[in-house]
């Protein structure tokens, strides 16, 4: 996907944030919806309760002269007009004893106690009543508020009036579709915000992210144009920084790796000279370490002594030259003494067990800082000097034989 692109994986940057905004949006919305609605329920149902007050008081008052004269017409003239407001089912007057004096909807039911529990309740109200109960003959819900008419604390009967919660609910209803759909359009508009803004802050991070993932391939010549000035802009312009330091880095190492291989190739080829100086002279070359361990043997040595450089090499000297002690003698000699010895004559008895007569010289091996590497040894083959000698005093003897016979 492109550094631009809408990655909306779980576990992306881009789709934490906006998921993360859309849960805390939705739950202050939902909050904020219940809280409401609860807030604007409550003022619903309290402007009804006063409405239904208001209505049984002035039913109260404009039915207690009836009720001293005994004025049925009167009081159902009342109730009816009671009656005709909005939401109100019925309108009933109950005289002292509890019976019915007037009944908007039932004018039958004039003379007779009504039956039940909200019945009951309503006649022996010593102060509003609210009751919430159902319409006998429709089965719709309302509520009911009675109110005693007093005069001097001496009750003379009972005003009803039943409304009709149909309304109420409506505007209830209506009120959490309304608040639905605000905090539906507030999250909807609230997510594309987030989502706008996600993308803002993970947009740079995934070029950078991108960008890094070259830098690790070896392209390091990626940089990021900083858009912002804050902590993403500054994020930029560090990783932009630490390119540039990476890329000159890394143009210094290549010049040293460069360097270091003309130089391995300076020593190569004079390790190249050295090893075929040595391999052309005709004296044995032995190298030890500082433990006395063979480390080299040049073709000659190895001629003169039997050894191959292979199965010589990191052996003790002692070892490898047991049936002539004198050699391993020699170079531990030096190694202790740091001296050389030279031109020591002996018999090197070799592998087949013939002998050869030698000459060794020792000398410490020292690096070019000094430092103590081991010892070299030199034997030189005397076989044509001895035979020169023997051939010297064969003629010496020769020419006295001679001067005696003359």
């Amino acid at each position: 996907m492109s550094p631009r692109g809408v990655d909306l994986g779980l576990h992306s940057l881009e789709a934490k944030l906006l998921w993360g905004a859309v849960l805390l949006l939705s739950l202050l919305m939902a909050t904020v919806t219940v809280v409401v609605e609860q807030r604007q329920r409550d003022a619903i149902v309290g402007e009804f309760d006063r409405r239904g007050e208001v209505l049984a008081r002035n039913l109260a008052a404009i039915s207690l002269g009836p009720l001293l004269l005994y004025n049925f017409t009167v009081l159902e003239q009342n109730a009816a007009r009671v009656a005709s407001e909005d939401d109100v089912v019925y309108a009933i007057v109950l005289d002292a004893d509890g019976k019915v004096a007037a009944h908007s909807r039932r004018p039958e039911r004039i003379g007779i106690s009504l039956t039940g529990d909200v019945h009951e309740r309503a006649a022996r109200a010593e102060s509003l009543l609210v009751q919430q109960t159902v319409a006998a003959d429709t089965q719709e819900s309302l509520y009911d508020f009675s109110l005693p008419v007093e005069i001097d604390g001496q009750k003379w009967g009972t005003v009803r009036v039943g409304l009709t919660k149909r309304r109420m609910d409506e505007a209830i209803r209506r009120t959490r579709l309304e608040l639905g759909l605000l905090a539906l359009g507030t999250l909807v508009l609230g997510g594309v915000v987030a989502a706008v803004v996600a993308r803002r802050i993970a947009g740079p991070v995934r070029e950078l992210e991108h960008r890094a993932a070259a830098i690790a391939r070896g392209e390091l010549d990626q940089r990021i144009e900083p858009t912002t000035f804050d902590e993403i802009g500054r994020l930029a312009i560090a990783f932009n920084h630490m390119a540039a330091q990476l890329l000159q880095q890394r143009s210094a190492l290549e010049e040293v790796h460069f360097e270091l291989q003309r130089r391995f190739q300076e020593l190569a080829d004079v390790k190249s000279y050295t090893d075929s100086i040595v391999n052309s002279l005709t004296n044995g070359i032995i190298t030890v370490d500082l433990e006395g361990r063979v480390v080299t043997l040049n073709p000659a040595a190895e001629l003169l002594t039997g050894f191959f450089a292979g199965e010589a090499g990191r052996r003790y000297c002692t070892e490898v030259f047991g049936l002539t002690p004198e050699i391993g003698d020699i170079l531990m000699e030096t190694l202790a003494s740091r001296a050389p010895i030279g031109n020591v004559p002996l018999t090197l008895r070799r592998r087949n067990g013939s002998g050869l007569p030698v000459e060794l010289s020792t000398a410490p091996l020292k690096g070019g800082d000094g430092k103590d590497l081991g010892a070299v040894g030199i034997l030189r083959d005397l076989t044509v000097v001895r035979q020169l000698e023997s051939q010297l005093r064969r003629s010496d003897r020769l020419a006295a034989v001679g001067t005696l016979a003359a």
